[in-house]
């Protein structure tokens, strides 16, 4: 009874640093994932300047009939 017990804390003790080694490569692995993103700044929608004015043209539609 004695010496299950002692191999029991032993296999007890040998799961948690697989474990642990387990979780400390899974960490590795994520922080290498996020150092790898690299960000693009968004995309233009309207890269003409006047382009926002003539489509905001509101003074045909006051003499619109």
């Amino acid at each position: 009874m004695a010496a299950e017990a002692a191999a029991d804390e032993a296999n007890g003790a040998a799961g948690g640093r697989d474990l642990r080694q387990g979780v400390t490569a899974l960490m590795d692995v994520m922080r290498d994932l996020l150092n790898s993103i690299r960000f693009i700044p968004p995309p233009v929608e309207n890269p003409q300047p006047d382009a926002d004015a003539a489509a905001d043209d509101d003074d045909d539609d006051e003499n619109w009939q």
